[in-house]
């Protein structure tokens, strides 16, 4: 049986959008492995969207969490292990026609790449090489009016857990970065 730890593939399927940005996670079966939960006061998440996400496992336990630091810079992300201790950072910076997500785990620089320019498929490249390939998958059109993403993560095999924790949390920066440019566009 596979777990959120365990399992080569995760898809992420997120169930609410606007104030909130929940997901269920389940392996390549359908078996469902975990969950992505919102946290935050309501009214903050109104005025400024989601800000802070939370990965738990099957059990409910925390596996990691994301946190958006309020800045006058480039959008800043944090992620904490279960036992509070911080094990990286996301940044967004601003290229020319593209975004560009970098991405510190643990001291070691990986960025998160895109490989189209729709912003489907992404690589999460480290100091030896790919991580984990992001999809986002085309949603089907009660989602797509709902404006729900579906992300599919495939993981190189013997991933260290702090950088396959800190892969979860790039993606859910990825997707927090995404609303956030669309409430800047009035989308």
């Amino acid at each position: 049986m596979s777990t959120i730890e365990t399992a080569r593939v995760l898809i992420m399927q997120q169930l609410t959008s606007m104030s909130r940005c929940d997901f269920a996670i389940r392996d390549r079966e359908g078996t469902v492995v975990g969950a992505v939960v919102t946290g935050g006061g309501a009214f903050a998440r109104f005025t400024s969207g989601p800000r802070q996400l939370t990965v738990l496992d099957s059990d409910g336990n925390a596996y990691v969490h994301l946190d958006d630091i309020p800045n006058l810079g480039p959008d800043r992300f944090e992620m904490y292990a279960a036992d509070g201790r911080c094990i990286g950072s996301v940044t967004k910076e601003v290229t020319f026609l593209r975004r560009r997500i970098t991405v510190d785990i643990a001291g070691h620089a990986y960025e998160l790449a895109e490989r189209d320019f729709a912003e489907r498929t992404f690589d999460l490249l480290g100091p030896h090489g790919r991580v984990a390939a992001v999809r986002r998958a085309w949603p089907d059109m009660l989602h797509g009016l709902l404006d729900r993403n579906t992300y599919v993560v495939g993981f190189e095999t013997n991933q260290n857990p702090t950088v396959r924790r800190a892969a979860l949390g790039a993606v859910l920066a990825l997707e927090l970065v995404r609303l956030k440019d669309r409430r800047q566009r009035g989308v």
